[in-house]
């Protein structure tokens, strides 16, 4: 919850409605979680298990075999309740969740546009900044002189000395100036208007009488982009279906295995650390450091493991070996200690 709430004071700048934020942080939730549960599940093994040295009960399950077998069972059921929870949260749950999120703040950026204040910049979604000198709203009227109440729901605002920033990640940028434009429908029309086009370190301009931007095309083009092409966005079943096509759903596939191979093998390596570093040290402080120490590694070698994914070798290595080797190493301290 509290990296949910985090998540949506970042966006504030965007939001233009105390409505849209509870909306937001519910939708959230599911990606935040992906997040939440390997700090969590780690900080809370070590301050249950840094308890037991209270009344020396640590030191009766080390000396005592079937003792530090229950423990570790009941460590492997807690692991796997984790990730039967963590599984369609991976895999299925938070890849929706940020993908309505962005839908969600792009549809919520449409209806704000006709309230949008003249005289300032406005950013309305990752890419796009819009400023204007002033606006008005010229309503529809009948033969008679009154307004036209079949057209209410079609007024036109018109903007005035328009300058329009496209910059879509990793693609060309646009700016675009107009001395006069309104909104119709879903579109913007941009009137005696330039272009300055910067495409591969070159600069193009243009002029121009009259433009038409579709702006649910404009908008829902790099949302589009970002579902079809952004593999963090598939579900599992997509995923599957482009591995053999598309080297990142091949990754972002054994990616999210990575993820579940973590989430199983935290709890036991917060249970070896709190074994390793002994009372003295198993203090909530302690914890909340190494549990965080933990995510960070994990995090470390997945994000490796995007970036090597033209090497498979590597990457497969990067996504598998380093919880394996620090289980393993953690587990043999135990033994020796």
């Amino acid at each position: 919850m509290l990296l949910a709430a985090s998540n949506v004071f970042v966006r504030l700048p965007g939001i233009m409605s105390l409505r849209v934020i509870p909306i937001l942080f519910m939708v959230m939730l599911p990606l935040v979680a992906i997040f939440a549960m390997p700090i969590a599940s780690t900080l809370a093994i070590q301050n249950v298990i840094g308890n037991l040295f209270i009344n020396d009960e640590l030191l009766f399950i080390s000396l005592t075999r079937r003792a530090r077998i229950a423990l570790y069972k009941a460590v492997l059921l807690f692991s796997l309740s984790l990730v039967a929870i963590y599984m369609p949260l991976v895999f299925f749950w938070a890849p929706q969740s940020y993908s309505r999120g962005k839908q969600m703040l792009v549809s919520f950026a449409y209806e704000q546009i006709m309230h949008l204040e003249a005289q300032t910049f406005h950013t309305l979604v990752d890419g796009m900044t819009v400023y204007f000198s002033s606006k008005t709203v010229q309503q529809h009227f009948d033969g008679h002189g009154s307004v036209n109440q079949s057209h209410n729901n079609q007024n036109e605002t018109h903007f005035n000395h328009i300058f329009l920033a496209l910059s879509p990640k990793n693609k060309d940028q646009y700016f675009l100036t107009a001395k006069q434009g309104y909104l119709a429908a879903d579109h913007l029309i941009m009137e005696q208007g330039s272009l300055l086009l910067i495409k591969k370190q070159r600069c193009y301009s243009a002029q121009f009488s009259g433009v038409h931007i579709d702006l649910q095309q404009l908008w829902s083009l790099d949302q589009k982009d970002s579902i079809t092409k952004d593999v963090k966005f598939h579900p599992l079943p997509e995923l599957i279906q482009n591995m053999k096509t598309q080297l990142s759903s091949y990754i972002e596939f054994h990616k999210r295995i990575a993820q579940l191979l973590w989430q199983f093998l935290l709890p036991f390596l917060a249970l070896f650390l709190v074994m390793i570093l002994g009372q003295r040290k198993s203090t909530m402080l302690m914890g909340i450091i190494t549990s965080g120490l933990l995510f960070f590694i994990q995090y470390i070698a997945l994000t490796l493991a995007q970036v090597m994914q033209n090497t498979i070798p590597v990457a497969l290595l990067l996504l598998y070996l380093p919880p394996l080797i620090l289980t393993v190493f953690f587990a043999y301290r135990v033994q020796r200690s």
